[in-house]
This record gives C-alpha cells, sequence and structure tokens, in this order.
C-alpha cells in the first residue's frame, strides 16, 4: 500500500498539533493547582484549534 508523502505529513502535524494542546492543557490545570493566575486556553466550542496549515484535527 503507497500512501502518499503529503499524507504523511498530514498525519504528523495534526498528531504534533494535538500533542501540544494536550501539553497547553495540563499546564494550565498545573498552574491553577499550583494558585497561578495564567489565561486560560482558548475554548470555542470546538474539540480543538486548527493546526498551523488550517487543517482540523478534529
Amino acid at each position: 500500500m503507497d500512501v502518499s508523502q503529503a499524507h504523511i505529513d498530514a498525519v504528523a502535524e495534526i498528531a504534533r498539533h494535538i500533542r501540544n494542546e494536550a501539553g497547553e492543557k495540563l499546564d494550565f490545570s498545573f498552574d491553577q493547582a499550583m494558585g497561578g493566575v495564567v489565561a486560560a486556553p482558548a475554548e470555542d466550542g470546538a474539540c480543538c484549534t486548527p493546526t498551523t496549515s488550517g487543517q482540523s484535527c478534529c
């Protein structure tokens, strides 16, 4: 089965994006638990924000 490089790149980009968003949420939770005052991650009802190239990870 051949998989195009563009498809592989898209999957890698989405995976990195999801990893980064999960890290941001974890950092926010930790900061809140430690009594820090930081802005909450943006949530507009979507499960996540688009990737840098505009792809949806949902």
